[in-house]
């Protein structure tokens, strides 16, 4: 599964023990560096070297890695109508920072974000989003049109039906992106209304309402990371099995697979890495689909938080 920083994510089929497999993307991971004027390259000798000694935080003029992210393809299995949700373990603790924040987009559009202290709860998977009650809960009072108060709950589906009904065959993306954060301040639920992804081959059916939507509990975070750098990102392209096998991006040894469970396998760690063997033994033994805050977003920093590096970020809420 990718494995980038520290952090583990995978999109899970179904149930807690079968992951979806992956497979190369050409984009693999990727790291951009980021060098500040008037340093050492090599040809001309400015009036300060880097010191390597130094990390970024003591030496501006330090080579920095921005915007590290990983991606790989996974086959959309709609022809089951499985639920998917991700799952996410962070095994090493984040650099200069104990909260992490977490974003979710699925075809450039904002679904979900969660965070959480790495010391609580590094650990567990987003089943689900939650949205401002859809038209289905309006109801006729005294002859005035209501929406019913509460929390839609809404899950994740890779879509069924023709398959010239979904450009999933032609290709769709999954993207989590990850900052680290120095404090978040706990907040009143803000929702939006639910917009289908149907027309890229997933679908979002609603679960209903919460039946305790006060035990949901919202914060805004405080973002060391700029907005437009993530301290990680992990890309899924999902592609019809037929698609993947057409454009030769499915290794030959993993072909057999197209055939069994429409590529749902187990996953059992890899031996040859320890991290992701860790990973697995603890959501074996911890696997949680509660999130301590399933609803967040970044706010302008306030007196308290004059360092921060980003400015005017806002994350759509919910």
């Amino acid at each position: 599964m990718p494995c980038l920083r520290g952090i583990e994510i995978s999109v899970v089929a179904e149930s807690a023990t079968k992951r979806l497999p992956e497979f190369p993307h050409p984009d693999g991971s990727h790291v951009h560096l980021r060098e500040p004027e008037g340093v050492y390259d090599g040809n001309v000798q400015s009036s300060k070297r880097p010191d390597t000694s130094l990390g970024a935080e003591h030496d501006p003029t330090w080579i920095q890695k921005t915007k590290p992210r990983i991606s790989v393809y996974i086959p959309s299995v709609p022809a089951l109508g499985v639920q998917f949700s991700l799952r996410y373990a962070v095994t090493r603790p984040p650099e200069g920072a104990s909260l992490f924040f977490f974003k979710m987009l699925m075809n450039g559009r904002h679904i979900t974000s969660w965070g959480f202290k790495f010391s609580v709860n590094g650990i567990g998977s987003v089943v689900r989003a939650l949205f401002e009650p859809s038209n289905r809960h309006l109801h006729k009072q005294n002859g005035v049109v209501l929406r019913r108060v509460g929390i839609e709950s809404r899950h994740f589906y890779f879509r069924s039906g023709e398959a010239n009904q979904s450009v999933a065959e032609e290709g769709g993306l999954i993207e989590v992106e990850v900052f680290r954060a120095k404090g978040r301040r706990r907040r009143a639920a803000k929702l939006d209304q639910f917009r289908d992804q149907e027309e890229y081959g997933i679908c979002a059916p609603t679960a209903g309402l919460l039946d305790k939507p006060e035990d949901v509990t919202f914060y805004d975070f405080f973002l060391i990371d700029p907005k437009d750098s993530p301290y990680a990102t992990f890309r899924f392209h999902y592609r019809s099995w037929e698609n993947l096998e057409e454009l030769n991006l499915i290794p030959q040894a993993d072909l057999s697979l197209s055939s069994s469970v429409a590529g749902v396998v187990p996953h059992h760690g890899s031996a040859e890495d320890p991290e992701s063997t860790w990973a697995q033994q603890a959501w074996d033994s911890k696997f949680s689909t509660n999130l301590e805050a399933i609803d967040e977003a970044v706010f302008d920093e306030d007196a308290d938080y004059r360092s921060a590096v980003h400015r005017n970020y806002g994350l759509p809420p919910l």
